[in-house]
């Protein structure tokens, strides 16, 4: 099943990431294109069975882990007729708050997402450092260079000033023939950073960014099943449209729409790398399982590149989720293994050519 919609519906400004991207139109015969994408399709499958089979030794070890967290036997437990008690001492989840509170408060520490921005050592397409001496400037020079008055500052007012004054360069402008590069030499010197300054402002940026989706608590559940089964998953940042609630003078809803990057947990029972690979820089392909309700399938008509007659043909087609073995002893529901929901495979990867050029790729 392709999902994937016209590039005119992207939300991202950025044209070199239209011109990489490869869409599928939905022309036609859509049941029939689909069918020609097939081939792309059980690649897909093929790739998560795989992974899936590689998985199981894992799977074992982490519901091992989850039950002795749990205070739950696991099958293999069997008690006599003359043991009446079956309590299960805690230990486990002694060790894995304690372990989890210690990187939480490491991670948290400035109350915010650890992520911090430096500039380089030696920075690229931007100063490091300029400077300039305002006694070695009168503003007569200035004027008679630029042609206009220009007061030529004496003082630094605030303690801060000079790594601010990068961000004034049209207020710099009449004297930018007296900046000198690197920092200043005397004591009158004032000196700004401009890579400092870029840096700062960009980190400022991504932190307000990503409180924006709720990047804090995504770490949060990471940490968790990182201290719980030794492995924790983020995925993104990737782009996507948030809606600001927004009314106009005559109580009309008008809402706002910015492009914002989105991070987000996810489960290690739902990720499906190549089993190959020895870290992610070395994976081919790794795979993502959802499950989806009809809204949520929905809801992918959305975004941008998805087929919305694509979606409704799978959403007619019927709920085609059913439980892993796992999910039983995750959920404690065993009663049945099929549910009303959609099994959605993410996949991100590589594939040959030949694959591509079945399905009309450019």
């Amino acid at each position: 099943m392709a999902l994937m919609d016209k590039p005119n519906d992207v939300g991202i400004e950025d044209a070199t990431e239209i011109e990489n991207l490869v869409a599928l139109d939905e022309t036609g015969d859509v049941q029939a294109e689909n069918e020609d994408l097939s081939g792309i399709a059980g690649f897909v499958k093929s790739q998560y069975e795989r992974s899936k089979d590689f998985r199981l030794s894992d799977e074992e070890r982490w519901l091992v882990a989850y039950r002795n967290y749990r205070g739950l036997y696991g099958p293999d437990v069997q008690f006599t007729s003359t043991e009446k008690s079956k309590a299960f001492i805690k230990v486990t989840k002694t060790k894995v708050l304690a372990a989890y509170a210690a990187m939480t408060d490491v991670l948290m520490a400035g109350n915010q997402f650890p992520i911090g921005i430096e500039n380089r050592k030696f920075p690229l397409g931007v100063a490091d450092s300029v400077s300039y001496d305002p006694e070695a400037i009168t503003s007569e020079k200035v004027e008679e260079k630029t042609g206009s008055s220009y007061e030529v500052p004496r003082t630094v007012v605030r303690p801060d000033l000079a790594k601010d004054l990068g961000n004034f360069a049209a207020t710099t402008q009449p004297i930018e023939d007296e900046l000198e590069m690197g920092p200043g030499k005397t004591a009158s010197a004032i000196t700004f950073e401009p890579a400092k300054d870029a840096a700062r402002k960009m980190e400022k940026k991504i932190h307000d960014q990503l409180s924006e989706s709720s990047a804090e608590k995504h770490l949060r559940s990471t940490v968790f099943e990182c201290a719980l089964f030794g492995t924790g998953i983020m995925k993104g940042p990737f782009a996507y449209d948030k809606e600001y609630p927004n009314w106009n003078n005559e109580g009309e809803y008008e809402p706002s729409f910015e492009t914002i990057p989105k991070i987000e947990y996810v489960s290690i029972w739902d990720f499906y790398p190549d089993p190959d690979s020895r870290s992610m820089e070395d994976a081919e392909y790794a795979i993502q399982r959802s499950r989806m309700s009809r809204t949520q399938l929905r809801g992918l008509k959305k975004r941008p590149h998805f087929r919305d007659e694509s979606i409704e043909l799978a959403i007619l087609d019927g709920p085609n989720y059913i439980r892993e073995y796992f999910e039983s002893t995750l959920e404690d529901d065993a009663d049945s293994s099929r549910i009303d929901r959609y099994e959605v495979l993410e996949f991100w990867g590589s594939m040959d050519a030949e694959l591509a050029e079945e399905a009309d790729f450019d």
